[in-house]
């Protein structure tokens, strides 16, 4: 059934459409006489075989430096403009912009194999991109008006996946932040210890 609705929205589907209405004005005007419906299935054939589907293939290559990783990032927002409503566009901006703030606070903590380290890589490398993919990849109207078992479009589930990468990265900041801190209180400690009193950071 999802697959049949799918189809339905889908840009072949529209487009062999239209060819097929074109056919039957075209009747209706007289400039078809004879083998009308034949002409009519054959021009909804053509138009649903000759419209491509387009397919997003949004994964971001692993092993890759920050700079490296900020500039796929980049190209990845470039490609989904177009698609992505400007709320959701800007959502996904928000992600990005902070993922590049982390990334030089995660080289303290990744070697140890810190699970918010991994975290933030996974939503650059992983998360983000397959979110955004997974809805790119449906037919524009599908996602903005087909209303699923849970009273929402996948355009308002988007929206809502992507606050939820929002809030796990502000998590993340604030316990690797928490992690900078400790450290900082714990070399104040062993200074203390070692040559008195150092100056209080905090």
């Amino acid at each position: 059934m999802r697959t049949f609705s799918l189809y339905l929205y889908s840009n072949k589907n529209l487009v062999g459409s239209a060819l097929a209405l074109l056919g039957l004005v075209a009747w209706g005007l007289g400039f078809i006489v004879s083998f009308s419906l034949p002409i009519v299935v054959g021009l909804y054939a053509f138009g649903a075989l000759v419209t491509p589907r387009t397919r997003y293939e949004l994964a971001l290559e692993r092993g890759q430096t920050d700079e490296q990783i900020g500039a796929q990032l980049r190209a990845l927002l470039q490609k989904t403009k177009k698609r992505l409503p400007e709320d959701l566009q800007s959502k996904a901006q928000n992600i990005s912009s902070k993922i590049l703030e982390l990334l030089p606070l995660l080289h303290t903590f990744e070697n140890g194999g810190n699970r918010e380290a991994f975290n933030v890589k996974q939503t650059a490398l992983d998360y983000l991109p397959s979110t955004l993919e997974n809805y790119l990849n449906l037919p524009t109207a599908y996602a903005r008006l087909h209303v699923g078992a849970d009273g929402k479009t996948p355009q308002q589930m988007l929206g809502n996946q992507l606050e939820l990468l929002e809030k796990s990265l502000g998590e993340t900041e604030r316990l690797l932040l928490e992690g900078d801190l400790q450290k900082m209180q714990v070399n104040g400690r062993f200074l203390e210890d070692k040559f008195g009193t150092p100056e209080k950071f905090l």
